[in-house]
């Protein structure tokens, strides 16, 4: 599979072109050649410069996701996908995590094992504990909670470090 097009492999493709000697360039096309790469490098800085935290989340999460594959390909293939996503989408997959983690977490806390080792005994747990059993195995937060919570935290988060470097 060949890797996407992107502007700087183009504008390489077009500069190795015009200078192997066999196509000769007139003056206008390399004048036209180098505004156009100026102006590209010009607009990934102001990019990079209006989208600071982005670009900071960004390279954390790709360092995290190298970390858990150990393939930098796949990691950045991985962090592209996550991108496409629609954010309603994140906001799902976040929700069903923070679930599944709170009741690990309550499940530990009452004397549950991972592998109900001691059914009778864990039997007795779960008949002392059902209704917060019961929350905890339907989830204890919904939709609209995590909505609301991630709205908040990520206007707040732009708001209060969108200016910095």
């Amino acid at each position: 599979m060949t890797p996407p097009l992107t502007i700087e492999k183009a504008m390489n493709r077009l500069f190795w072109r015009f200078g192997n000697g066999q196509f000769k360039p007139n003056q206008a096309d390399l004048d036209s050649l180098k505004f156009m790469a100026e102006w590209i490098n010009r607009e990934k800085e102001n990019q990079l410069i209006e989208h600071t935290l982005f670009g900071k989340i960004y390279t954390h999460c790709f360092m995290r996701e190298i970390e858990t594959t150990q393939e930098l390909m796949h990691s950045q293939q991985n962090i592209h996908e996550i991108l496409k996503r629609p954010l309603e989408v994140q906001y799902e997959v976040f929700l069903s995590k923070l679930n599944y983690m709170e009741c690990n977490k309550f499940r530990r806390s009452i004397g549950l094992s991972d592998f109900m080792e001691n059914i009778a005994e864990e039997d007795d747990i779960i008949k002392k504990n059902k209704s917060e059993v019961e929350r905890h195995f339907l989830g204890i937060w919904n939709k609209e909670q995590i909505t609301q919570a991630l709205n908040n935290q990520i206007t707040e988060a732009i708001n209060r470090y969108k200016n910095l470097p």
